[in-house]
């Protein structure tokens, strides 16, 4: 049997000081946002 690794993603692992530019209508922005 395998052993995997497996690690916890936390919100912070996704957070960026970077601005988001997409625009609200295009889904990307919600998805985004809910992460």
């Amino acid at each position: 049997m395998a052993i995997e690794n497996t690690q916890i993603l936390t919100r912070q692992d996704f957070v960026s000081d970077q601005d988001v530019r997409w625009c609200p209508g295009c889904g990307d922005y919600a998805i985004l946002s809910q992460v």
